[in-house]
């Protein structure tokens, strides 16, 4: 008997939807649907059950990608790309990094000593080196096949070439066919020609993928070629076969559910976001899914590597959980985008169709002994049912897809505690959701931060992302690459590609650490200021705002944003409060040349919009604390209804 595991296929739906749950496990299980009240599980809502023996799933690591060849059939043809061979296979194994379908078809292998191409009729071998870019050709005239091998930055006199007999023009080609063996490898600048025709392979991310995803990206920083990485550790969509088929009832509340799934050998919880089928709601909660998704699956292993002991970043213990020791083992598959592959190199990719058994309500964070991300979050919808505010679910998956227009019906769009990964898309959407007059909470810290390239499939079910040449010191291992190759745009920080979080919400990432947090000291200036002084009413002006939390003790800790007029804050931009001086010395000086501070500001624009910022990831462990006098609640409260007074539509 073992416990269920599993995945939504799509992990984002809608009432009258069909959401379909893939599992595995043995035994006798119950599967049942669960709104979520916070991080606890309620009764169910809806009399959607299923009952059935389970089949235990496995999966296979690994990476590779085909793609059909759709130049003009001729015998004058070509194919070429990069190679960079980054480990040896293991034991006296051998890897094939290329396969072609055909008539007669080639294979380039790899031994851990020499390249070999082969064909029915020929063999090529050359001795190669780790770490080398070597250039691969292979171009038939008709009459005879010739085979170029190159280092990329070689003279042209050193390539070493091979001519056999003719073969004809393969149908299909495969990177990375067989990854059981161990070797680490990346491809770049792919093309076959035809005849005429020229074709560019695997520049669309959805189309090539097959079962195990390899890991797409740009390594700008080395030479400015796009390469595709192939790791023996990838796990992308398992491909199990469905097993739950949910149809969700028309009137199904929208909200955060979870499927209980229940056998003899324990519980497991699998969350599902039910966005409303229609907006209804003049206020929206956005729920930071891609954030989520970078963070599932994190070990902590991969932070201690780059942390040290955590002398310098805490005075806490480490306290793992039993799901925490469960990853710490390596067996559980997949990788957060904290992790890193066997051969040191960082990972870039993460998809959501596999089990991913950190994302669960009530998960505790090692350091900060209580709930973080989306654990956070669910308490934020907690808090507003408490308030009797009704909202809507938002997620980055469907704002992604978004036009600005769709954002029009709301009025007040409210994030968590920690929306670090965001889409062009998702930004142009803020964007404009604000300067047309409408009003974002951003209720955490670190937001807005780093680039995400969902995946072109739709729904996406990976995001990509990339370290840029900043990132060198942050995370050893991680080569510099400067675009993503899902929609080839730039990557990195939001503020190395000219949108730093400042310009959109007057604050912006600064520090970080998990030492005592403390409160804010409010700024005389701002009670005095017209713009300013109402969000302190009922708060008196002596009071240390938020010296008090279930994450480290107090409102402004963990990642914490300031104002920077030099990195993009508007002018218009108030600052209410700051925690100044008050922080212990196990905050990070990042190296940006940015204060150690996290500063509660407020934005007004002339369209009548405005952005509230708390700069901090605590703010909503301190806004939940049940206590007499609360003034981190006290100003929450006191945001949300100065944009209700002033929304753009009238508020009901």
């Amino acid at each position: 008997m073992m416990i269920a595991t599993g995945y939504w296929y799509d992990w984002v739906t809608r009432p009258g939807d069909k959401a379909t749950l893939h599992l595995s496990g043995a035994g006798e299980t119950t599967v049942t649907l669960h709104p979520l009240d916070g991080n606890k599980v309620a009764e169910p809502n809806n009399d959607l059950v299923w009952w059935g023996n389970l089949v235990e799933r496995s999966i296979v690591p690994g990476s590779a990608a085909s793609e059909q060849i759709k130049v003009s059939s001729s015998n004058h043809w070509s194919l070429s790309f990069g190679l960079r061979l980054e480990s040896a296979p293991k034991s006296s194994a051998t890897v094939a990094v290329l396969s072609t379908s055909g008539v007669t078809g080639v294979k380039v292998i790899y031994d851990g000593f020499k390249l070999a191409v082969i064909a029915k009729y020929f063999r090529f071998e050359k001795a190669v080196e780790l770490e080398d870019w070597l250039i691969l050709e292979i171009t038939c005239d008709g009459t005879t096949t010739n085979v170029s091998l190159n280092k990329r930055q070689a003279a042209n006199g050193d390539a070493v070439s091979f001519s056999g007999e003719a073969i004809p023009i393969p149908t299909e080609i495969t990177f990375g066919s067989d990854q059981s063996r161990g070797a680490h490898f990346r491809i770049c600048d792919a093309q076959i020609v035809g005849g005429l025709d020229t074709q560019e392979l695997f520049t669309d991310p959805s189309k090539s993928i097959q079962k195990n995803n390899p890991v797409w990206g740009l390594s700008n920083g080395q030479g400015g070629h796009s390469a595709i990485q192939f790791h023996p550790e990838d796990i992308g969509d398992v491909e199990w076969p469905a097993t739950v088929g949910f149809s969700l009832p028309n009137d199904l509340p929208p909200g955060m559910y979870t499927a209980k799934c229940q056998n003899a050998s324990g519980t497991t919880h699998i969350p599902l976001f039910v966005e409303p089928r229609a907006p209804k709601n003049r206020v929206a909660v956005l729920m930071s899914t891609f954030t989520y998704l970078a963070y599932a699956g994190y070990r902590q292993g991969s932070e201690a590597a780059t942390l040290g002991d955590y002398s310098e970043v805490t005075d806490r213990d480490v306290q793992l959980t039993d799901i925490d020791r469960r990853l710490a083992t390596g067996v559980e598959p997949g990788w957060s985008l904290y992790d890193k592959y066997s051969n040191g190199t960082v990972t870039h990719l993460a998809c959501r169709r596999h089990p991913l058994i950190d994302f669960v309500p009530g998960h505790i964070h090692w350091l900060t002994h209580t709930t973080r991300n989306f654990c956070t979050d669910l308490e934020l919808l907690h808090w507003l049912d408490q308030q009797g505010i009704e909202f809507d679910l938002l997620t980055d998956d469907s704002l992604h897809i978004k036009e600005p227009a769709d954002l029009n019906h709301y009025d007040i769009i409210l994030t968590g505690c920690h929306p670090e990964y965001v889409s062009a898309e998702i930004l142009d959407n803020l964007q404009h959701f604000i300067e047309t007059g409408g009003h974002l909470l951003y209720l955490g810290g670190n937001g807005f931060e780093l680039v995400a390239a969902p995946s072109l499939a739709s729904p996406a079910d990976t995001i990509e992302i990339r370290r840029t040449t900043n990132f060198a010191g942050v995370w050893p291992g991680a080569d510099p690459e400067d675009n993503q190759l899902s929609g080839k745009r730039p990557a990195g920080r939001w503020s190395d590609v000219g949108r730093p979080p400042n310009q959109l919400v007057g604050v912006g990432f600064c520090s970080q650490g998990w030492g005592p947090a403390p409160g804010y000291v409010q700024l005389p200036e701002a009670r005095s200021n017209t713009s300013g002084q109402e969000f302190f009413a009922g708060i008196d002006p002596d009071e240390m705002i938020g010296d008090f939390g279930h994450s480290l003790g107090g409102a402004a800790g963990d990642e914490i944003d300031c104002v920077g007029l030099n990195d993009g804050t508007p002018k218009a931009t108030i600052r209410l409060a700051t925690s100044e001086g008050l922080h212990t010395h196990h905050m990070m000086d990042l190296g940006r040349g940015k204060p150690i501070r996290s500063d509660i500001a407020f934005t007004p624009n002339d369209s009548g919009g405005s952005v509230f910022a708390v700069g901090s990831m605590n703010w909503i462990p301190s806004l939940i604390v049940e206590r007499e006098a609360n003034n981190v609640e006290k100003m929450t409260q006191n945001a949300i209804r100065l944009a209700k007074r002033n929304a753009r539509s009238k508020f009901n």
